[in-house]
């Protein structure tokens, strides 16, 4: 589970007591972006290292992706071949094709927020990679 932008993984706290209650295995972890300072490539990186520590190569997950969460995945899945260690993706309120909000945020400020504008590089980059969430019914 990925958080978004302002969050920790704390935001998923009351859906983690149910998947306990299920005795659901997950993987919440912090991803601190600095209040959207942070880039998203770096963020997905960090995911990677994470996700690779914790479950190996091999293993097959289900990733939840909540706001900028959702994006983070989806640029892991595409670009760091997470798509060969997705089971499922779960998006859920992600600004896949940017945000209003993003629209007068600096660049040079605010790399990770930025990277979320309406057509910005970012997204029509991960445009051309949604073939993979395709092919492998992720999408």
């Amino acid at each position: 589970m990925i958080h978004g932008l302002w969050n920790t993984s704390a935001i998923f706290n009351n859906l983690l007591k149910r998947l306990d209650y299920y005795d659901v295995e997950y993987y919440a972890p912090t991803l601190d972006h600095y209040f959207g300072r942070i880039s998203i490539i770096d963020l997905a990186e960090s995911l990677d290292g994470l996700i690779t520590k914790k479950y190996g190569n091999e293993r097959e997950i289900d990733i939840l992706g909540f706001s900028m969460g959702g994006i983070i995945a989806r640029y892991w899945i595409n670009k760091f071949n997470g798509y060969l260690k997705t089971k499922r993706f779960i998006s859920i309120g992600s600004p896949h094709r940017g945000t209003l909000t993003a629209q007068l945020v600096p660049k040079n400020l605010f790399k990770g927020i930025s990277e979320m504008k309406i057509s910005s590089s970012l997204l029509k980059e991960l445009s051309e990679y949604d073939y993979l969430l395709k092919k492998n019914r992720l999408y």
